[in-house]
């Protein structure tokens, strides 16, 4: 065989050996390739849905403020129309006339007098209902268990009375009865004014 057969064989096997050795690093570095991307994609979709949820929970932490407000702010609203509605049944018992309002007040006492003697505190404007037939009357219905006499003492409540035996005190003021109705009756009443049930 000559030399150039013998180098051209050389040559041959050597861009063989060469192409194939090429052949191999390009499909290896395209392996590495798409290995690299195919993590990096991985890394963005991991940084991308941390940055949505983060997006999404602080914008339902701010539905939720803003809920939280609203709420605050209607139940400030009924709270407001509740109390108007107390000021004016307030306003309307004041205004009884005053064959109504010593009825209603004498029902109070005789409901609430405690055994024994007790005085009945009124405000001031209250005090001329209380004449001694009114007393009389009222110590009949009584009976013997139960006493009341007018105290020379008045009181600051807008209405109704405070009943004082020696045990214990009663408190009829208006202001007392109406918030104790209010307690019992506030869900009941925000039913009735809003249709709802809290």
């Amino acid at each position: 065989m000559s030399i150039e057969k013998v180098e051209e064989r050389i040559i041959n096997k050597g861009k063989k050996e060469a192409e194939s050795f090429l052949s191999e690093e390009k499909a290896k570095i395209d392996k590495e390739k798409k290995l690299f991307a195919a993590s990096k994609k991985e890394e963005f979709e991991a940084k991308f849905k941390e940055a949505l949820l983060k997006i999404e929970n602080e914008a339902k932490r701010k539905v939720d403020q803003k809920k939280i407000e609203a709420d605050r702010e209607i139940l400030s609203k009924k709270r407001a129309m509740i109390d108007e509605l107390f000021e004016l049944v307030m306003k309307k018992l004041s205004s009884l006339d005053s064959k109504t309002y010593k009825k209603f007040m004498e029902g109070l006492i005789l409901r609430d007098a405690p055994k024994g003697s007790s005085v009945i505190l009124v405000n001031k404007k209250d005090v001329s209902l209380f004449n001694e037939n009114f007393i009389s009357s009222l110590n009949k219905k009584l009976g013997k268990d139960r006493k009341v006499s007018l105290s020379s003492v008045t009181v600051d409540i807008k209405g109704g009375c405070i009943l004082k035996g020696n045990e214990v005190e009663i408190d009829d003021s208006m202001e007392t009865l109406l918030s104790d109705e209010r307690e019992l009756e506030e869900i009941s009443i925000a039913s009735d004014l809003f249709g709802e049930h809290k």
